[in-house]
């Protein structure tokens, strides 16, 4: 079993695109390149999942001149 193969995770009952937000984060001035990818916090308990949440890393762009904010950038 491989998983799925077009980048789409569940979370909390919606799917979500990761290339879709991928995309909006590098067409920000300041960001070079951007991947996101859904990371699970802690372990299983009782039988229920852990709780999945979406972790961005990007590049600063060479003429990054504007603000980098973690608000700026999730507005």
């Amino acid at each position: 079993y491989l998983g799925r193969n077009d980048f789409q995770v569940k979370i909390r009952g919606f799917r979500i695109e990761l290339g879709e937000i991928e995309a909006r984060l590098a067409s920000h001035p300041g960001v070079g390149e951007a991947v996101v990818v859904a990371r699970q916090d802690g372990h299983e308990q009782d039988g229920q999942g852990a709780d999945k949440r979406l972790v961005a890393y990007y590049t600063r762009a060479a003429d990054a001149g504007s603000d980098l904010s973690a608000e700026a950038l999730r507005s």
